[in-house]
């Protein structure tokens, strides 16, 4: 394996993305940074400043897009003990009257902080540790302890003290508290100039999520451990294309910090709402005889084509390649031993009703069969998966995840300093843009 060891400069004016990623090498070598792509290679800026780049001949595996250095493996030795990972930052919102500090450690972060506003007619006072995110996404962080009056989670569209914002977070006294302040385009429609939720009796540690999606915020929680999760609630905000996305504390005290602790802390960028309970918003996981998944939304599908709306493009995939149809979420990507490879469909409650296929349309599925004739079933209120016949997985030369929960085979994979372009059997070419890219790897599981 050969690595160069490069300056910042043109080759970083080429390229269009940066977040933090984990390579390996074929050699068993490891590093981690900021990710910067071209045509040449993979290159990333590590935490002490030096740029490495490499080939893709020499990669065996990447995962991309992370936001917590306790994702990684074997994370590298921070600037100094301390130090917030690369692309995070902190500051104080407003004029407090203690300086804040924020570190990372072992996995968590540790917020000192003081302020005591943060409401939608004054301007805010606290601590905030945050990254950029441009477009959709979503925070998850785990409070595991508090001294502070309020610590949580939020999204914002700027540091400025009267910016708009939505943050859901835990209040002293056992209470989760939801709040915004939403700008002009929705006070007409308003009472109040912003939302504000409560509900008492929550304990820590507890995990919150804070999703958007265009102007829509929403947020929710767990109860046991981020597996499931409750909508809390949800509020219109008019916030621009880049915003501001972390944890903040906020003391109770003009004078003086109080600190809160966070884990389990991950920022990603959404092209799907990942939100709802057992499922993927509106979006179906289409598995192909070969393994690969695809998760979007189906506009149409019978014996010949079944048409799959994503990010605002149909693809047309050839019916008699699908292997199943997956309405819910399931453990395993292709729905794994749960789904019985002869044709049926597998319904909510447990029951498998043996059938053919008839097509898809207006959220339902159409069924054939002797004995019940034509039939149709709501998708996911009835239908939980749709088995068209046994998945034969193959072993490929590079496997690709992305955010939104597709699993690609690939014979062929090329870099671009935008997207992959990735040769899929039976699909053809298929663009994975850096942002959507969770792992690339080399040979399959």
């Amino acid at each position: 394996m050969k690595w160069f060891l490069i300056l910042l400069g043109a080759l970083f004016a080429q390229a269009g993305f940066g977040a933090l990623a984990l390579l390996r090498t074929t050699d068993g070598r490891e590093i981690s940074g900021e990710l910067r792509a071209t045509t040449e290679g993979l290159t990333l800026t590590t935490t002490n400043g030096t740029t490495a780049t490499l080939a893709l001949t020499n990669l065996a595996q990447g995962r991309f897009n992370l936001t917590n250095v306790a994702e990684l493996t074997s994370p590298p030795a921070p600037k100094e003990d301390g130090a917030l990972p690369p692309g995070w930052q902190a500051q104080d919102i407003g004029p407090v009257g203690a300086a804040g500090r924020a570190m990372f450690r072992g996995g968590s972060f540790t917020l000192a902080g003081a302020g005591d506003t943060l409401w939608s007619t004054r301007p805010d006072t606290f601590l905030f540790a945050y990254r950029m995110l441009q477009g959709d996404g979503q925070i998850i962080a785990r409070i595991t302890a508090t001294g502070a009056r309020s610590t949580g989670v939020m999204m914002r569209d700027s540091a400025d003290p009267n910016a708009l914002f939505s943050a859901v977070f835990y209040e002293k006294g056992d209470s989760l508290i939801y709040r915004n302040r939403r700008g002009e385009k929705y006070r007409r429609q308003f009472v109040h100039e912003g939302d504000w939720h409560h509900r008492d009796h929550i304990n820590l540690p507890r995990f919150l999520k804070l999703v958007r999606q265009g102007n829509e915020f929403k947020s929710y929680l767990s109860w046991n451990n981020g597996e499931h999760w409750e909508n809390f609630h949800q509020g219109p905000v008019e916030m621009g294309s880049n915003i501001l996305v972390g944890l903040f504390v906020l003391s109770g005290d003009q004078a003086q910090t109080a600190e809160a602790q966070f884990d389990q802390v991950t920022i990603t960028a959404l092209t799907e709402d990942s939100s709802a309970p057992g499922r993927l918003g509106n979006a179906v996981a289409v598995v192909l005889r070969n393994g690969t998944v695809v998760v979007g939304e189906i506009s149409f599908a019978d014996e010949t084509v079944l048409k799959l709306q994503r990010q605002g493009r149909t693809l047309a995939l050839s019916t008699p390649q699908v292997a199943r149809v997956l309405f819910q979420k399931f453990p395993a990507p292709t729905g794994g031993g749960a789904v019985p490879d002869r044709a049926g469909l597998l319904m909510v409650g447990g029951d498998f009703l043996d059938g053919d296929f008839a097509g898809i349309e207006r959220g339902e599925v159409k069924m054939s069969s002797v004995l019940f004739g034509v039939r149709r079933y709501r998708l996911a209120k009835e239908a939980k998966a749709l088995a068209l016949r046994a998945v034969v997985p193959v072993t490929p030369a590079w496997e690709v995840q992305t955010i939104d929960g597709s699993v690609w085979l690939a014979s062929t994979v090329r870099l671009g300093s935008e997207a992959l372009s990735l040769s899929v059997p039976v699909m053809g070419e298929v663009k994975v843009a850096w942002a959507e890219l969770v792992e690339l790897r080399r040979g399959g599981r």
